[in-house]
């Protein structure tokens, strides 16, 4: 299964996100000989990261389910992609170390799964809850422990 998460974010920030480059590879590669079922091939969690004031970047997005999704510059046509977004608190983000703000948003993608288990109707014959469950076994190790 193709899974990834894709980081957008602030230019000032750019010097954070290595920490979130090397996650993004992490999941695509841990993810690639997966399989949950037939009915989603493509997963993609879009990490929106901008000022509150930038306009037309924030706020809720409904998760999509596409049967089919075109791609004219690469000439490509996916089939079953699911794509949702989560936005991370671009000042936590920011006034973090690349650990804490790797850690923060590894926290913020376990937590938003729900939204997977939710929309379970849409892809029936995908286990939503196994992923759910392999997703935040794989995430966890980017969350420290309080000790």
């Amino acid at each position: 299964m193709d899974v990834s998460v894709s980081v957008a974010s602030d230019s000032s920030i750019y010097d954070k996100l290595d920490a979130l480059e090397d996650l993004e590879q992490a999941v695509r590669a841990h993810f690639s000989d997966r399989a949950y079922g037939p009915n989603v091939n493509y997963l993609t969690v879009g990490i929106h990261i901008f000022p509150p004031d930038d306009t037309g970047v924030h706020g809720a997005r409904p998760l999509k389910f596409m049967k089919t999704l075109k791609i004219p510059v690469a000439k490509k046509v996916l089939t079953n992609v699911v794509e949702y977004y989560i936005f991370p608190d671009y000042e936590r983000f920011k006034r973090s170390s690349q650990e804490k703000g790797r850690a923060y948003v590894a926290q913020m993608l376990i937590d938003s799964t729900d939204i997977l288990i939710k929309n379970q109707a849409k892809y029936p014959d995908w286990d939503a809850a196994r992923f759910q469950a392999d997703f935040t076994a794989f995430l966890r190790k980017y969350i420290p422990t309080a000790s």
